[in-house]
């Protein structure tokens, strides 16, 4: 192979490099550009690599070699030292290869192979000298190198502690490897509008509600430095507090006690919470454009992969400042790119009346506007105006405001999203465009208004509606008359109790690129990606709701994309097709009680209409859950009903009648099949105690071919467990087997059948109910911390109807059918199934209550309910 010796190689380090050495770059260039035969190494030069020879001919900005020899006179010394590190490394490799097996003496082989192109190609052309010498002299040159041994020397001590932490940067780096489409430049990439709908739910955490403790006498902030102390630690070394405690409220300084309230609210699902994670968005465009507004950045990398050799605009060009200068005004700036690119509505419904009534949750969005100023939001506002008779009539206005730009702003910054707006301009450019629709989007209303609202808050549009738009449930009409205001392409749909992340943030360009891709003969209108639920670590309530959702989301939304194909809308964070939606009736439906579920009749719409539903898992964000035994009743007893409500639909019927069988079948499973199934359990365990009970007091005998009914309880009583194998199978994908039975047999343990199996209950009466007698309707949950103890007279009341009258009813059968069937051997093998439905009908709510076994609460609550 022609290789050297190390003498010959410090031989040639001591040399001198010089520009006027024709025998010695004559050598490195045949070396470089020498094709033979019979050796993968010596190939003919590609097209990229001939351009990139012709353009460092030709250009002036490389200066020569003697000129760059006084700043580093040693390079050909640093490369012969690499050359010989890296040859050493290679050789130790192939040392350590046992060369017994084919595969081992096929890798032996490639790493000689790279041993010798070691040897005689790296480093010895004259374009590879050039360009060390380059990056040597290159300011950023330190920075790299700094940076990239501080990666390659890192310890475990520097890993992140938080498990957070470390879930957000594994995700990220194993999404590399997933199949993601190209992005385009952040000038041609699609536009996309975020929108959040809001009615009173909690903004920022008051000072006094952190304060506020239970009667176990510990605060909600107490609560969260348990749950959190690693991240408490870190916010008090930030903030330069050696003894940080609950207290600290009390003792701080207004901006220290502003920090620890923001502190707390990012670890709630609270509003702030979601719009600092979706504004991760803007800041991932701003910070992407910055990166490709560099000069010749963007142009080389797509020149290289066409083959087309390296742009003009070189960063060390002798011109380079006024090539610069004269990009700057073509190119926008990032702040007005990331205006363009991106745009966030909040949809705060009532925020007309908390503003008179002096609400703090008013001033808490006030807040929000001045701390973003590129987010804008929607209300519904509510006056009484005088008519033609001069009776007072109310009229009803969807309004939009933003906050009001600071007044010694400086009106000539182009990279001022606030004042881009005001800047003229005479030619048609990118800056103009964004000029023109920043100025569409800050238009006054002309009904003599000024605007300015106390706080320094702005009106931009005030729309006259033609009455009261709120004739449901309240969601899906506070979604529908604030899209009017969104302008991107696309349109998110957030919930108020989700949060993004800035890693997937740059990803949010490629996802968009899902729309113009055709995975089916439809086009593309729904595009969903997975969730984390962030609230698992609360609770184990919340760590069972947590992993219930993980299944749903993951598992269930792959299978139903791919093979079922017939994903549809549950719910956020799906990107939509806004002008697909906006000619089709809106992102939901809005008519009272039948459209509970709002956010699965846009799924509907796409399926009647000729759409396609995608779903991808190379992207993620943060959803919370409720936390608390009654919140999540409550939940599960809103989707009960809202699949009820389904089942009674035209949007229903429709498909049922347009889809094949097989695919029938598919969205039974995806849909209200679950519920279906779930109330034919629990009524057909009902049926096995009732049949056997008047079987044995009439003395009966069944036939042989009834035999099998005595095994009727296996199956019904596995059910509880058999939801916990798509659990199993999850964690075990993406974490490791170990730590999928590592954490399932602690669900087993703290009761986590026991919550699945009171659930099925929660569902079946729920959906039995709604189909019966209807009466479905929206069921606040509040989506607080739960750490306080509850009463049992009150848990009785709670769940008296749904839950403990349906138990008794079954231990009085079976208690009936032991006293009565005297021929039955194995009554335990018969009956155990319902006896674990029971008992955890009965236990759950007292296991699950927090402080349950605390001996003074068990003597309280014993008092309360004798009463």
């Amino acid at each position: 192979k022609n290789k050297r010796t190390p003498s010959s190689n410090h031989s040639a380090a001591s040399r001198s490099y010089s520009s006027n050495s024709p025998s010695k770059g004559g050598k490195y260039l045949s070396v470089s550009s020498s094709s033979t035969s019979g050796s993968d190494i010596h190939k003919s030069p590609s097209l990229g690599t001939l351009k990139l020879k012709e353009k460092l001919d030709q250009d002036q900005n490389f200066y020569p070699s003697t000129r760059r020899k006084k700043y580093h006179p040693d390079v050909e010394k640093h490369m012969a030292l690499l050359k010989d590190q890296l040859r050493a490394l290679l050789k130790s490799i192939v040392g350590l290869l046992c060369q017994k097996q084919e595969p081992a003496r096929q890798l032996d082989t490639h790493l000689e192979e790279v041993v010798g192109f070691v040897d005689e190609r790296f480093g010895s052309s004259d374009e590879h000298m050039r360009q060390l010498d380059d990056f040597l002299l290159s300011p950023m040159c330190d920075v790299i190198l700094n940076s990239l041994y501080t990666f390659l020397t890192v310890s475990n001590e520097f890993v992140p502690q938080n498990t957070s932490a470390r879930r957000r940067i594994l995700f990220f780096c194993n999404s590399l490897f997933m199949d993601i489409p190209g992005a385009p430049p952040i000038e041609q990439m699609h536009s996309l509008s975020t929108l959040t709908p809001f009615y009173s739910e909690d903004v920022l955490y008051s000072k006094a509600y952190l304060q506020n403790k239970t009667a176990q006498g510990f605060s909600v902030l107490l609560y969260l430095q348990t749950v959190y102390p690693s991240e408490w630690q870190n916010f008090c070394e930030r903030m330069g507090i050696k003894t940080g405690d609950a207290s600290i409220l009390e003792w701080g300084s207004q901006e220290l006690q502003m920090e620890v309230r923001l502190w707390a609210t990012r670890r709630g699902q609270t509003l702030f919470r979601t719009v600092e994670g979706m504004m991760m968005y803007e800041k991932a465009v701003r910070v992407l454009a910055e990166l490709e507004t560099l000069p010749g950045i963007a142009t080389d990398i797509k020149n290289t992969m066409e083959g087309k050799g390296l742009s003009s605009n070189q960063a060390n060009s002798p011109n380079s400042d006024e090539k610069t200068t004269s990009s700057a005004h073509r190119t926008p700036s990032s702040d007005v790119l990331a205006c363009l690119k991106y745009q966030y509505v909040v949809s705060c419904q009532v925020y007309g009346r908390q503003k008179e009534e002096n609400d703090p949750k008013a001033k808490d969005i006030e807040f929000l506007l001045h701390k973003f100023p590129n987010l804008r939001v929607a209300y519904i506002d509510n006056k009484k105006e005088e008519g033609k008779g001069g009776e007072l009539k109310s009229k009803y206005y969807s309004c939009l405001i933003k906050a009001a730009p600071r007044k010694d702003a400086a009106t000539d910054d182009l990279s001022s999203p606030m004042m881009s707006e005001e800047k003229p301009t005479s030619t048609r450019s990118s800056s103009t465009i964004a000029r023109k629709n920043a100025e569409a989007d800050d238009e006054w209303n002309d009904d003599g208004d000024d605007g300015q609202g106390s706080g320094g808050i702005e009106t931009v549009y005030r729309v006259e509606l033609p009455g009261n738009p709120i004739i449901g449930e309240g969601k899906p009409e506070n979604q529908n008359h604030a899209i009017i205001f969104t302008r991107g392409e696309f349109v998110q749909a957030i919930d108020m109790n989700q949060e993004g992340y800035f890693e997937e943030a740059v990803k949010m360009r490629n996802l968009m690129e899902e729309f113009d891709k055709r995975d089916s003969r439809k086009p593309t209108t729904i595009v969903g990606f997975r969730e984390h639920i962030f609230t698992g670590g609360l609770s184990s309530i919340a760590n069972y709701m947590a992993m219930q959702e993980g299944c749903f989301v993951s598992l269930g939304q792959r299978v139903l994309h791919d093979p079922l194909k017939i994903r549809l809308h549950y719910g956020h964070p799906d990107l939509f097709d806004k002008l697909f939606y906006m000619t089709r009736g809106g992102v939901s439906k809005a008519s009272k009680g039948i459209n509970l579920s709002e956010d699965i009749f846009a799924g509907f719409n796409t399926v009647l209409r000729g759409g396609h539903v995608s779903f991808k898992e190379y992207i993620q964000c943060g959803k919370g859950r409720d936390v608390g035994l009654q919140q999540l009743y409550k939940f599960e007893g809103k989707l009960s009903c809202g699949n009820a409500m389904q089942s009674l639909t035209r949007d229903m019927y429709r498909i049922c009648r347009s889809v094949d069988f097989l695919k029938l079948m598919s969205f039974f499973y995806g849909g209200i099949g679950f519920y279906i199934s779930t109330l034919l359990a629990v009524w057909g365990l009902y049926a096995f105690c009732y049949q056997r009970v008047l079987i044995a007091a009439l003395n009966l005998s069944l036939p042989k071919s009834f035999i099998g009914i005595y095994t009727v309880g296996y199956w019904i009583g596995t059910m509880g467990i058999l939801l916990t194998l798509p659990i199993i199978c999850s964690i075990g994908l993406e974490r490791g087997s170990w730590k999928a039975i590592c954490k399932v047999l602690y669900m087993l343990i703290s009761g986590g059948p026991l919550f699945f199996m009171f659930h099925m209950g929660t569902k079946a009466h729920y959906f039995a109910r709604t189909i019966l007698s209807g009466g479905a309707k929206y069921r606040p949950t509040g989506r607080g911390f739960v750490a306080d103890h509850t009463k049992f007279a009150e848990l009785f009341r709670f769940y008296s109807h749904s839950h403990f009258q349906g138990a008794v009813e079954m231990v009085l059968l079976l208690i009936l059918y032991g006293i009565f069937d005297r021929r039955v051997k194995h009554y335990w093998a018969v009956t155990w199934c319902a006896w674990v439905i029971v008992l955890s009908w009965l236990s759950a709510p007292i296991w699950l209550n927090p402080m349950t076994f605390d001996w003074e609460q068990v003597v309280s609550d014993t008092k309360d309910f004798m009463k």
